[in-house]
């Protein structure tokens, strides 16, 4: 499973942009990565393998963004939580009390902003306030935001 995911998640963003790399500089194109909120704070409950690989990407993104920037392209990474597709169908009020912790995005909506950002050549997209709040608050107060985080999966688990 975490060789699956690692494939997808970071060896697939990074080949497609390699094998469109030439036509990109050419134009002074724009990539546009979907990364999850997982990349940017650390969630229990059985997502080691799955964050593991977002962080990888993040990771990959943000080393790769001056390399492709000197060849004119841009590169920006999209944080939404959970984008409300038939992966995580019905796990809103089944799954891990932790996708009640998190606010559900629209993939149309998702797709939408990423774009803008990706045309604005902006670093970041982010879905959400409560999304970039999330990620801010972990970077400020890692402890105390894990803290929180638990306190709050378990008051919506019951």
């Amino acid at each position: 499973a975490w060789r699956r995911l690692l494939e997808v998640n970071v060896l697939g963003a990074a080949n497609v942009v390699a094998v469109t790399l030439p036509a990109l500089a050419e134009r002074g194109g724009r990539v546009g990565i979907l990364a999850s909120l997982v990349a940017t704070i650390p969630v229990p409950g059985g997502f080691s393998a799955y964050s593991a690989t977002k962080w990888a990407l993040r990771g990959w993104c943000e080393t790769a963004r001056p390399e492709l920037a000197a060849r004119g392209v841009s590169l920006t990474i999209a944080y939404p939580a959970v984008v409300d597709t038939p992966m995580v169908a019905g796990l809103r009020e089944s799954g891990p009390a932790v996708y009640r912790a998190f606010p559900w995005h629209e993939p149309e909506a998702v797709a939408r902003r990423l774009l803008r950002d990706t045309e604005r050549r902006r670093r970041e997209s982010w879905a959400g306030l409560l999304d970039r709040s999330a990620a801010f608050a972990y970077r400020l107060a890692p402890r105390s935001f894990a803290a929180a985080f638990r306190f709050l999966t378990r008051l919506r688990a019951g």
